[in-house]
C-alpha cells in the first residue's frame, strides 16, 4: 500500500502530494525516499546565524532577514522562532503565520504542534495558528508516532491520538 502512495505522490509530482505521503506512512525507506526528493526538489531555507540572530536562507540569500533569538529548522513547512521569551511560526517565504505569542512551542509533527499561552494553558495548534481542539491541559508533548503526551487539571497524563483524513483534516481524540 506504501510502494503505491509513494509511486502516486511521484506521479503527482507536487509537495503537497510528497507530504501527505508522508504523513499517511510516516515510517520505512520509502519515506526516507520521499524525504530526500523532497529536499531536492523543493529546499527548505537553512536557519543561518548572523551577528547573533536566527533568519533563513535559500542559496545564501536571507528569505527571512535575521532577527531571531531562536530558531528551528523547517518542519511541515514551517520552523518554531522566538525572541524576547515568546514563540511562534514562520513559513518558507518568510511570513510569521503564527504570532509570537506563546511562552512554549514544539516544532510541528503530524501536521500538530504543541504550545503554551501566557496563561499557562497547554494545548495543540495546527500551522494555521487554530486550535486542534478545545481542550487545554497544564503541559503537553510533541507528537511522536501519532501520540501526544499531555496532563490533565489533575496531574494525571493521557495520550491524544492524531489522525489525518484523506481530505486533510486533521482530527484529535484523548485517550486514557
Amino acid at each position: 500500500m506504501g510502494c503505491e502512495a509513494y509511486a502516486n505522490a511521484q506521479k503527482t509530482g507536487t509537495k503537497a502530494a510528497y507530504q501527505e505521503f508522508i504523513y499517511d506512512y510516516p515510517y520505512g525507506k520509502k519515506v526516507a525516499e520521499a524525504k530526500r526528493e523532497m529536499n531536492k526538489k523543493w529546499p527548505s531555507p537553512v536557519r543561518t546565524l548572523k551577528n547573533g540572530k536566527y533568519g533563513y536562507t535559500v542559496n545564501g540569500k536571507f528569505v527571512v532577514k535575521p532577527k531571531y533569538e531562536y530558531a528551528t529548522d523547517f518542519s511541515d513547512g514551517v520552523a518554531r522562532v522566538g525572541k524576547e521569551g515568546k514563540y511562534g511560526y514562520v513559513n518558507e517565504s518568510g511570513e510569521e503565520v503564527v504570532p509570537l505569542q506563546y511562552t512554549a512551542a514544539s516544532s510541528f509533527n503530524y501536521g500538530v504542534a504543541a504550545v503554551k499561552d501566557q496563561n499557562g494553558e497547554a494545548y495543540f495548534i495546527l500551522p494555521s495558528g487554530a486550535r486542534l481542539q478545545d481542550a487545554t491541559y497544564l503541559d503537553t508533548k510533541s507528537f511522536k508516532e501519532g501520540l501526544a503526551a499531555c496532563q490533565d487539571e489533575n496531574y494525571l497524563y493521557g495520550f491524544v491520538v492524531v489522525q489525518r483524513h484523506i481530505d486533510g483534516v486533521v482530527l484529535a481524540e484523548e485517550i486514557a
